[in-house]
C-alpha cells in the first residue's frame, strides 16, 4: 500500500467512482491517476516549458513520515536558505496541502548552515586557505572552563589557533541548543566588521 492509498482513500474511491460528484480535493487539485497509479495534480501550467513532474506534482499528505523526509531533504539542499527556498524547491516534483504550514513547522528551531569558510575565517582570520598554505597550520584546541566563564568558543588569528571550551569536573556542560546557539554567533560574526 502507498502514501497516497493509505491517506487519500476517499480521493481515489472518488476518482475510481463514475459519479459526477466529486470530492472537494479532487476538483480543487483537478486530481488524476497517472500510468502507475499515483495521484498528480493538473496545475495552470500545462503548456509551460517545464518537466513533467513540475507540470503534473504529485500529491503529498501533510502529516506523513515520506513527506517530513522530503521536507527536510529539500531543507538540505537548499542549503538550509529558508522557507520559501524550500517551497520552491519541493513544489517542483510535490504538490502538499498547506505546504507553507507543513515546511515551517518542520524547518523551525533548525540551526543556520555554517560553512567551512566561517569556521576558517573564525579561526584564522581568512575565508581561504593561501596559496601557499598557512605558515602555521590551523589547530583546534579544547581548553577546560574555569569557574564564571563561559563556553563560547574564541580564537587567536594570529597563530592560527581556535579554543573550544570543554567541561571541568566541577561545571557541566550547557545544554546542547544552549552550547550550539553560542558556537553559531561565534563562528557567524567573523566579519571583523570589515563588511
Amino acid at each position: 500500500m502507498t502514501v497516497q492509498q493509505e491517506t487519500f482513500k476517499d480521493e481515489i474511491e472518488s476518482l475510481n467512482s463514475s459519479s459526477q460528484k466529486k470530492v472537494p480535493l479532487v476538483r480543487q487539485l483537478k486530481l488524476y491517476t497517472d500510468k502507475n497509479g499515483l495521484l498528480r495534480c493538473t496545475g495552470r501550467i500545462q503548456n509551460a516549458p517545464v518537466k513533467e513532474s513540475t507540470k503534473y506534482p504529485l500529491l503529498l499528505p501533510t502529516h506523513h513520515s515520506l513527506t517530513s523526509l522530503i521536507v527536510m531533504d529539500a531543507h538540505t539542499k537548499t542549503l538550509h536558505a529558508g522557507l520559501n527556498s524550500t517551497i520552491a524547491y519541493i513544489q517542483q516534483k510535490y504538490w502538499i496541502p498547506r505546504i507553507r504550514q507543513c515546511v515551517k513547522s518542520q524547518i523551525r528551531g533548525r540551526r543556520e548552515f555554517i560553512s567551512l569558510q566561517n569556521v576558517l575565517q573564525f579561526a584564522t582570520g581568512s575565508t581561504e586557505e593561501p596559496v601557499l598554505g598557512f605558515t602555521l597550520h590551523p589547530s583546534i584546541d579544547f581548553v577546560e572552563v574555569k569557574q564564571g566563564s563561559s563556553f563560547l568558543p574564541t580564537a587567536n588569528t594570529c597563530i592560527n589557533t581556535m579554543q573550544l571550551p570543554r567541561p571541568s569536573l566541577l561545571i557541566d556542560l550547557p545544554p546542547t541548543e544552549e552550547l550550539f546557539k553560542l558556537y553559531d554567533y561565534a563562528f557567524l560574526n567573523t566579519y571583523f566588521g570589515l563588511y
